[in-house]
């Protein structure tokens, strides 16, 4: 007896209606498509944060964590705290801190399967679907490839267990749910601060849960306990808040947010704006299919936009809008599955706010900045399949499958891209040739391999498209000081004061390769001459 189409979408649902079986498969997937990272090693910042980290090597002792800042803007003790024991248990093994961080972006890929579970009336089948969408996502690389990513995984890990705890209040009440929401909250934000979101959506979630309840009865969806929901709210996210802030200000003596961007330093608000509508569409853009990936987006990679008719900008001017006011849209419905799917999409917005630099960042965009929003299009992604499974029950499981059969080839091919420092950086600069900080990564990691001559002409290319990078300077000329080339390196370090309105040279340094190149000048008079300026050096040697 041949099966119809819809019989074998209900066969599926009735096989996939318990928790073990999803739970394994998204498990399983998560584990399939990153099979490949234990066999990764130590990349870009997992050098600084790990390996040179004296609070993590064991040099200083773990409770000194607690009061440390997180390179010096920020402040996460508990990711910081989980990579200081695991080297003192498992060593400084590349292999076991990939492994990790594999398990914990499973578990997170569980959670996302239980939050549309908990939060939609969709059909276990659509469920998966979102879970495994998660779990094999392209754009979550660069938060589970790299080690250092774990920051971002923990804190999706404990946003999501925090407000399925809050649900579960919602529904049965309880004094331990309300505890138990607090402090997986509270340990959400001392992983991250991409946690802190958590806060405004479960105020917008509680006000919506009881507007809705309030115009429908108490059939309503989702639905709110009896007693005061504003009281759990504060209890749940706002008491975590306000001590977690208070504890963050005094370790950052006084600061709560990095003072400003220094990508947007030298623009007004208005470019600011235009480029950040553009990198709104690149966002939705790789949300859709994630392509071409990178852990750089600064300086060339992003180019600061001029025009409202550049076409990222363009793009973003409709798309960004068009996501707000659907989800709008969405939340006032009356059908349930469309509440849900708007729930979901506001969950994306608010986790992403942050991400369009309204809160200063120190970068414009970051793949790893979408890891804990992601949760939110899941569950409305999980609406949409149940709707297609409705209408279109074969076509629509062949196509989602292969979808989710392509993303999970492409996430195995971009882990192996963070294989090592000259693979990533190489990759890196192959996608945005004119960044300066690829370029730069990529020198060191030639280099560290041996291939100097190489290295040296990457530095000059990374001087070439920043050549206000101070710091690229200085290291270009360090390795043109050991090879002898001092009037080089004093050419290179003087050209620098042309760009000394955009960012700090150092005097001491430029004068030690000047006097390298010409002894007879003096210390004084090669400080006098940089004191005046480039015009000073017209003409020398």
């Amino acid at each position: 007896m041949s099966l119809g189409p819809s019989t074998v979408v209900e066969r599926l649902d009735l096989t996939l209606s318990g928790r073990a079986l999803p739970i394994c498969l998204v498990v399983g997937a998560s584990l399939l498509a990153y099979a490949s990272s234990p066999f990764n090693g130590f990349v870009a910042d997992d050098h600084a944060i790990l390996l040179e980290n004296p609070l993590v090597n064991g040099s200083e002792p773990l409770g000194d964590i607690l009061t440390t800042a997180y390179l010096d803007v920020m402040y996460r003790p508990l990711t910081i705290l989980t990579f200081a024991v695991q080297a003192r248990v498992l060593g400084m093994n590349a292999w076991a801190y990939h492994l990790v961080n594999i398990l914990l972006h499973a578990l997170a890929g569980a959670l996302v399967w239980a939050l549309v579970r908990r939060m939609t009336s969709v059909r276990p089948v659509a469920a998966l679907a979102a879970g495994l969408l998660f779990a094999v996502h392209t754009l979550h690389t660069d938060a589970v490839s790299a080690v250092v990513g774990r920051s971002d995984v923990l804190a999706g890990v404990f946003s999501l267990s925090s407000f399925l705890m809050f649900l579960r209040w919602n529904r049965l009440g309880g004094w331990s749910a309300l505890a138990g929401a607090a402090t997986l909250f509270f340990l959400g934000l001392v992983s991250k601060e991409s946690a802190a979101p958590l806060l405004a959506f479960t105020a917008a979630f509680t006000l919506h849960a009881w507007w809705s309840r309030r115009g429908e009865g108490e059939g309503a969806s989702p639905s709110l306990r009896g007693g005061k929901p504003a009281v759990g709210w504060a209890l749940a996210y706002l008491v975590p808040m306000v001590v977690y802030g208070v504890i963050r200000h005094g370790i950052l003596g006084g600061r709560l947010v990095v003072d400003k961007n220094e990508y947007f330093g030298m623009v007004d608000g208005w470019q600011t704006l235009l480029t950040m509508l553009g990198v709104g569409a690149r966002y939705l853009q790789l949300f859709l299919f994630p392509n071409p990936l990178s852990p750089d987006y600064t300086w060339e990679s992003i180019p600061v936009a001029t025009s409202v008719l550049e076409p990222w900008t363009l793009a973003g001017g409709i798309l960004v809008p068009a996501v707000v006011v659907g989800t709008g849209v969405l939340l006032v419905r009356k059908s349930e599955r469309g509440r849900s799917a708007g729930l979901g999409m506001l969950w994306f917005l608010v986790f992403m706010a942050p991400a369009t630099n309204l809160i200063p960042l120190m970068i414009p965009m970051a793949e790893r900045l979408t890891y804990v929003a992601s949760a939110g299009l899941c569950v409305a992604a999980a609406v949409g399949c149940n709707w297609l499974f409705r209408r279109w029950p074969l076509p629509a499981l062949v196509a989602i499958a292969l979808y989710l059969v392509l993303l999970t080839g492409m996430t195995a091919d971009r882990d192996r891209v963070w294989r090592d420092d000259l693979t990533l950086w190489s990759d890196t600069v192959a996608t945005h040739p004119r960044s300066a900080v690829s370029l730069a990564n990529l020198a060191g990691a030639l280099i560290g391999s041996g291939r100097t001559n190489a290295g040296v002409a990457a530095l000059q290319r990374a001087v070439e498209v920043g050549p206000w990078k101070w710091g690229f300077r200085a290291v270009l000329g360090d390795v043109l000081n050991e090879s002898g080339r001092h009037v080089d390196e004093a050419r290179l370090l003087l050209d620098g004061l042309r760009w000394s309105h955009r960012s700090r040279v150092d005097p001491d340094r430029i004068c030690a390769a000047v006097l390298r190149a010409a002894p007879e000048m003096g210390l004084p008079a090669c400080l006098d001459r940089v004191r005046r300026g480039p015009a000073a050096w017209r003409g020398w040697p």
